[in-house]
């Protein structure tokens, strides 16, 4: 499987090395060769860290722990919830998919979780 692949899957396990996806509760599809930023060794992340670090600026919610490195592209994991409380943390929520989607020209971004976002 395909790290662009998982792009829309609800129910996705992210590992070090590796990315589970489960359908019906049942193992779909493993995208393996793939690399959580946290785990690279230090020479390596370092063509990545100027990248990351820029858009860890954006938005407090997007961490290096969110980033996952395959066949030498950088990607980024953006994970959905079904649901945001109302009030300050909406807006913040909405703050947050803008600042993602602004993100898109430069990195590949990977949407998992939830497709909409409901306010209760």
């Amino acid at each position: 499987m395909n790290i662009k692949e998982i792009n829309g899957e609800i129910d996705v396990k992210l590992s070090p090395c590796s990315i589970t996806v489960k359908r019906d509760g049942k193992t779909f599809g493993i995208v393996k060769n793939v690399f959580n930023f946290m785990e690279l060794q230090s020479n390596k992340a370092t063509d990545y860290f100027k990248t990351i670090r820029k858009f860890e600026k954006i938005h407090k919610r997007i961490t290096r722990s969110d980033f996952y490195i395959s066949d030498g592209n950088l990607y980024y994991i953006c994970k959905r919830v079904p649901f945001v409380i109302k009030g300050d943390e909406s807006e913040n929520w909405n703050n947050y998919i803008q600042a993602v989607k602004g993100m898109e020209s430069e990195i590949s971004v990977i949407y998992i979780g939830a497709k909409e976002t409901k306010e209760v």
